[in-house]
This record gives structure tokens, sequence and C-alpha cells, in this order.
């Protein structure tokens, strides 16, 4: 009986995460009065001033080949209205509930390509009328995160102001603000929410993420699916307007309840999320649209929140269990449809998920990096602490001489890369 209890709420806790997570983040990167490069209001841009470096924390795992902008939606009050404006390389909008599943995405290979689209997002509980001229999206919680990406045709800054200008073409505002003039309001700062959600996660005991998850899914439910799991924990304090206490539990369960993030991050250690494809681990077809898959959805979130569906992206990875050199040998350019935008990269981060300083400021290379390739076409990426001789310092990523992990991007993949039909990269340690 105790056991099926903890069992259970544990299941509760695991299903809890991306929507503690994403409220986290959601404080932290709204929590100013105006917006910056790093923080904006509720409903308000941030626009990042150029690509990605080891300082930047907000989010882990950050793409280094694209300029990001985010925004923290609030459907509560009324629809919002975004403008994606037209662009000359890759730019795409995603739009992804509270709890970590896509919902859409405008731009590059999905909806308007690179063209000017016009939409407008609306919540769970509006019952109003819609405009006909503009593209809905029906998001199925009132909280929404929107991840921008746009792709830098250099491997440095030197083409952000060109992407400046994109982001500036970008619109945000009310529903019924759509044809007026409009000023964004000021938001508020408070002290307190200044800090790195994901090391905030880590510092949360299991009562005070059901305190957060309990006073945010009134505003997100969670989809019909859910239902049952959620109706099984309610008597213990699970679920909007309820109080959840280690103390009301049976003794028995209260040590175990209490480890529940300890033996989570176990599990994501110890399971898999995919399959091996030769030395490189890839992500399970269901990845930003998990469906009952609680686990591998909490993984995603805890550890790197804003996936893309596989349509759009897939991001083959690889632990370096010791920061012994060692070189990735591609056989051949990784096939993505690049006519059509897509583009592809090799980005290292520390066991932290992170990236690492370095006398560079080098984190990725990519198919736009000046690489040395060799006579049949084939190209060697060396990862390793010291600066190699002569012109294979293009090919180099410095890991510091540190495990880390090793993450490829292929957006846009052909078929030949989604069916599992090209021959990936083979490493050689030490």
């Amino acid at each position: 009986m105790e056991e099926n209890i903890v069992e259970k709420l544990y299941q509760a806790y695991v299903y809890a995460i991306p929507l503690v997570m994403y409220h986290l983040q959601r404080i932290s990167s709204t929590n100013t009065v105006k917006a910056t490069s790093t923080k904006a209001p509720v409903n308000q841009y941030i626009h990042a001033e150029g690509l990605a470096d080891g300082e930047a924390k907000y989010i882990v795992m950050l793409n280094m080949d694209t300029v990001y902008s985010h925004i923290y939606f609030d459907l509560r009050k009324e629809p919002i209205y975004v403008k994606k404006p037209a662009s000359d390389r890759y730019n795409s909008f995603e739009f992804i509930d509270a709890y970590g599943d896509y919902i859409d995405i405008l731009g590059t290979g999905f909806v308007g390509g690179n063209e000017e689209v016009e939409a407008v997002l609306v919540g769970p509980d509006y019952k109003g009328e819609l405009p006909e001229d503009v593209y809905v999206i029906h998001s199925p919680t009132n909280d929404l995160w929107g991840f921008i990406r746009i792709l830098s045709k250099t491997t440095d800054n030197a083409d952000y102001k060109n992407i400046k200008k994109i982001q500036e073409g970008y619109e945000v505002r009310p529903l019924s603000s759509r044809k007026k003039a409009y000023v964004q309001p000021d938001g508020i700062y408070q002290p307190e929410n200044d800090f790195v959600p994901f090391e905030k996660i880590n510092q949360l005991s299991t009562e005070e993420v059901f305190a957060i998850f309990n006073k945010n899914i009134q505003a997100n439910p969670g989809k019909n699916y859910d239902r049952e799991l959620l109706e099984s924990v309610a008597e213990y304090g699970i679920g909007s307007g309820k109080t959840f206490l280690l103390e009301n539990l049976p003794k028995a369960v209260q040590n175990e309840a209490a480890a529940f993030h300890e033996r989570m991050l176990e599990e994501f250690e110890n399971s898999r999320y995919g399959s091996l494809v030769g030395d490189w681990m890839l992500s399970d077809s269901s990845i930003a649209d998990f469906k009952k898959n609680y686990i591998f959805r909490a993984n995603i979130a805890w550890g790197g929140a804003g996936a893309n569906p596989v349509e759009m992206a897939i991001y083959p990875s690889h632990l370096l269990k010791t920061g012994k050199d060692t070189i990735v040998h591609f056989f051949e350019k990784p096939p993505v449809r690049m006519t059509e935008g897509g583009f592809w990269s090799i980005s290292i981060y520390g066991l932290d998920k992170f990236a690492i300083p370095n006398e560079m400021n080098r984190f990725g290379l990519n198919d736009r990096s000046d690489l040395v390739y060799n006579e049949d076409g084939s190209f060697d990426i060396l990862i390793q602490k010291e600066r190699p001789e002569g012109e294979m310092v293009r090919n180099w990523l410095p890991n510091g001489g540190q495990p880390s992990l090793i993450v490829l991007r292929f957006y846009l993949p052909t078929k030949q890369l989604l069916n599992n039909e090209w021959k990936y990269p083979e490493i050689k340690e030490g």
C-alpha cells in the first residue's frame, strides 16, 4: 500500500517538473521594469544582442548558431497578436506550452516560411470572437513560451546588424490593440526573483515543487490523458487550490517523498530517451510532443527546454566522460535541406550543460565555419584543451581538458537523417 503511494506521488512529481521549471524561467526572465537583452516583462520580447557566449546561463545547451529572442506570454486576459517579419535566412518562432510541448511554429520550414506571418495566440478559457485574416494558434495553457531563432550567417557577431533589423520587425500586443497605437507597460522588479532557473529547481524541496505546481495548474490545465494521474494524487494535496505537506503522508513514505528530486536525477542519468546510432544518442521521436512520456518530458524541461519537433531539427549527442583529446571524424557533410534554409553545427558544453569559456570564445562550429576538409570531402573536428598547430585551429573546439557533452544540430533534416540512413561521425578519444 505504502509503496503504491510512493510510486503515484513520484509520477506526479515528475509530471510537475516541466510546469515548475516553466514558472521559474518565467519569473526570472520577466523580472524587470523595462525590456533588455536578457529580460523583459510578460508579453514583451527579450531580444539577445548577439550569439550566446560562455556567460549565458538563462537556458542550458544554448544553440551557438542562432541569435535568440524569447517571450513569455500571458493569455489570461485576452488573446495576444504577434507578427513575424519576412527574412532572408532561417528564422523560426516556436510556441511551447507550459508543460514543454510544442504547439506550432511560424517561419522557416513551417507556417509561412520566410514570409511575413501574422498570428493570434488564444488561451484555453477564451470564448470571444477572433479575426479571420490572421493565423490562429490555440494554446492549451494560459502561460505560453515563444522561442525565436534567427540564423547568423557568420560565426561571430559581424552579422548581428542584419539580425537586429529582423528582430525589430517582430510585433506583439493584446488583440484589442492590434490596429491601435500601443505602448508596452512597465514590468516589476523583485530582488528575490533574480536566480538561475536551472540552479533554483535543484534547490527546491518536494513540498516547494508541489506548492508551485498547485499554484500554476489552474491556469495551465493538463491534457485529457493526464486526468487519471492527477485524480489519483488529489487526496494527497496535489492539484489546484490544494496544499501538499510531507507530514500528512504515512511516516514510511515521508523520507522517500523528500528525496524525489534525487531519485529523478538518478533516473535521468540511468535512462535512455532514444536510441544509439553509432556513437551518438538520438532522442526519441516524441521529443517536443511527449504525450504520456512524462519522465522524458521532465528531462528535457530540466536540462534543455525549448526542443523542436524532429521535423524541424534533431540533436544527436555524445558524452565525453574524460577530458582526453578527441577527434570527431565526419565522413561527409550532414544532409540538411540547405536550399530551404536548413543548417548544421557541432557544439560542446560542460557537464553542467553550459558553454565552456575559452580563449577564442568558440563554442561551436558549423556549415558557415572556415573548416579544413580532407581530400575525400571528409573532415575532422578536434576537441582538446591545447590549441592545435597550423590551419587545424580552424577545426578546434576547446574543452578545457574536462569531461564534456558534444551536441550535433541538424535543422531541416533530410529523410536520410530522419530515417537513420546517414553514416554518423566517428568519435576517437585519447
